[in-house]
């Protein structure tokens, strides 16, 4: 091509479907609900046999479990593992589906000091929020890229509360 060549290029801009600012907060729920339920079948795998911890991938996770599933489905406890997979196959389906058994959404105290609110992870849920972003019932607001560290607020209340 010669200097003097110029490239030519489409000055259409073509918009997709996708919509900034837009979280599907029970996507993110779920795969941190699949991650919790499988490190800690992993962690009783691991302390029951000695053997080295996996990586706390999903995929990492799973290979550890299905290499140990034959000794997982001989203890006493196999029924609730296989309750707790199954559940997790619901989670994902609905994710995936909402039409195959509702949208769960996360409903939790709110993280601020003395309030008596319930943060619902549904970014519409409550009048006055404005779209893109997760409120409690009495008004607190923040934004969607907020959601990871409220989460961690959320469960670290939650442990305290255990």
């Amino acid at each position: 091509m010669s200097s003097t060549t110029r490239r030519i290029s489409n000055p259409t801009k073509v918009s997709g479907s996708r919509e900034r600012d837009r979280l599907n907060v029970s996507v993110l729920d779920t795969r941190h609900h699949i991650v919790a339920v499988l490190m800690s079948w992993a962690e009783v795998v691991v302390d029951d046999l000695g053997v080295p911890a996996p990586d706390s991938s999903v995929t990492q996770l799973v290979r550890f479990l299905t290499h140990h599933l034959k000794w997982l489905t001989a203890q006493q406890p196999a029924d609730d593992f296989a309750d707790e997979v199954d559940g997790l196959r619901t989670d994902l389906l609905r994710v995936i589906d909402p039409e195959h058994g509702g949208h769960r959404a996360l409903a939790a105290p709110c993280v601020v000091p003395d309030c008596t609110g319930v943060i619902i992870a549904s970014p519409q849920h409550f009048a006055g929020v404005q779209q893109g972003s997760i409120g409690c019932s009495f008004g607190h607001s923040w934004e969607l890229r907020d959601w990871l560290a409220l989460r961690q607020l959320m469960n670290r209340q939650r442990e305290d509360v255990a």
